[in-house]
């Protein structure tokens, strides 16, 4: 009855309990020892832990913003040279790695296709405007 109490007690409680907070660490610290990026099998490998425990801790992490899921490499080929030149100044200008300005401009290009695509999902206002 000890180890039922115990459980609906650690149920109720809000946020992770040390053994939560100490896994979550023991994580990120293996992580961080992978240089900040890695596969799961090869984090989990590092960590020793099975699969079942390593998703939880994975999945409590995302919940709660302290890892972020893995985003995709892009590589882009036949750059010609002035465009790469210009990136490369440019991301300097602005005191960025020339992937970081590189990413920035790819959103903001991304995001003027929205645009485009909800203007042209507008009615027209020339038919509703008055004759002169």
């Amino acid at each position: 009855m000890a180890c039922h109490n115990a459980a609906i007690r650690s149920a109720q409680k809000p946020g992770p309990t040390i053994d939560q907070e100490a896994l979550q660490e023991e994580f990120l610290g293996g992580l961080e020892a992978l240089g900040g990026s890695a596969g799961n099998g090869r984090l989990r490998e590092l960590l020793g832990w099975e699969e079942g425990p390593y998703e939880a801790v994975k999945a409590s992490l995302l919940a709660t913003g302290r890892l972020r899921p893995a985003m995709r490499t892009l590589y882009i080929r036949h750059v010609p040279d002035e465009v790469a030149a210009r990136l490369e100044k440019l991301a300097a200008q602005a005191g960025l790695p020339l992937s970081t300005f590189a990413i920035q401009e790819l959103t903001e290009s991304a995001r003027r296709a929205d645009n485009a695509e909800l203007l042209n999902a507008l009615p027209s206002c020339r038919s509703s405007a008055p004759a002169s």
